[in-house]
């Protein structure tokens, strides 16, 4: 027959999907199959926090497995500066790997010059696609460019853990086995539905904050093609920290991701991502958030800022 009735190659469009407890448990088992070869050099950002109770979900894989690592630069939107990405390729010998880290759920604002870049190189892409679950699945934003993409489901979804890793290219299956035996039913939940509600939410904040430009920076302004994980903004004239304590006493769950560089950052020539890291704060936009519970968080938020301006 020319034409079958209905679809039989199994591998057609096929992406493998292996479960995992954790987004850096999936990130580990993809540096375990680089980490044997010789002459290999993994790319990553130089934005990587660490927090006392988690570590470092980006660097502990990387320390674990011992693969040779080098930083590239972003500046202080935290975008890639891609000139100098493509100045470290060119000058590196041997296997290139690139971590593409979509913080907050957006993906870098010059993705497909970076990923050009990359690919000119025969670098082998990595998504870190952790806050970035929607992005992918249902924007279509991101987790097709690179050749292995990691998600935490935990942090997207109401689990108590679970990660995931899907693997576009065919020719690089080999090595990888699911490690948990846990399903994790993500496509029980609506995702569709998730998104407009955190892209709704996001849309208030920024509506809210966006004529404030004296006291804060939105990061990342709105838009309806990406589904954020937070909603990131940089303080400008008020202690992060203080403001991060105050807003929680308060009752409301502002969390401050990436607050502390690891060790290796805390350098003057990373002077863009320290100073990042000490401003910004991430306002909360799931799907679980109310809009009269976001119209009273930013107006404690702005009584906060604007009283430190007059005392």
């Amino acid at each position: 027959m020319i034409i079958e009735k209905t679809a039989k190659q199994r591998t057609n469009a096929w992406k493998q999907m292996f479960f995992y407890e954790s987004a850096r448990r999936a990130f580990e088992n993809v540096l375990k199959v680089y980490a044997k070869q010789k002459d290999v050099t993994l790319f990553i950002p130089a934005y990587i926090g660490i927090s006392s109770n988690e570590g470092s979900g980006i660097f502990d894989p990387i320390v674990k497995v011992g693969i040779n690592y080098k930083f590239y630069f972003i500046n202080r939107n935290l975008d890639i500066d891609g000139i100098l990405l493509k100045d470290e390729l060119n000058n590196t010998k041997g296997k290139k790997l690139v971590l593409l880290v979509h913080y907050f759920g957006y993906p870098d604002a010059n993705i497909d010059s970076i990923v050009k870049i990359c690919r000119a190189n025969s670098a082998i892409i990595i998504e870190d696609a952790a806050h970035a679950l929607y992005t992918d699945y249902v924007d279509h934003k991101c987790g097709n460019y690179g050749d292995y993409i990691f998600y935490s489901l935990h942090k997207m979804l109401p689990f108590e853990n679970g990660g995931a890793l899907k693997i576009n290219n065919s020719d690089l299956l080999d090595g990888f086995k699911l490690e948990s035996e846990k399903s994790y039913p993500m496509f029980n939940y609506d995702l569709y539905e998730i998104s407009k509600i955190r892209k709704h939410n996001a849309k208030i904040w920024y509506d809210l904050l966006k004529n404030h430009t004296k006291y804060l920076h939105i990061l990342r302004p709105y838009s309806n093609d990406v589904t954020p994980q937070t909603f990131p903004i940089i303080i400008k004239r008020y202690d992060r920290n203080k403001l991060y304590f105050k807003l929680n006493e308060a009752g409301f769950g502002a969390v401050s991701l990436y607050h502390t560089m690891i060790e290796p950052i805390q350098k003057e020539e990373y002077a863009n991502s320290i100073w990042i890291s000490q401003h910004i704060i991430n306002l909360p936009v799931h799907q679980d958030v109310k809009e009269n519970q976001i119209f009273k968080m930013a107006k404690i938020l702005l009584e906060i800022l604007y009283d430190e301006e007059i005392k």
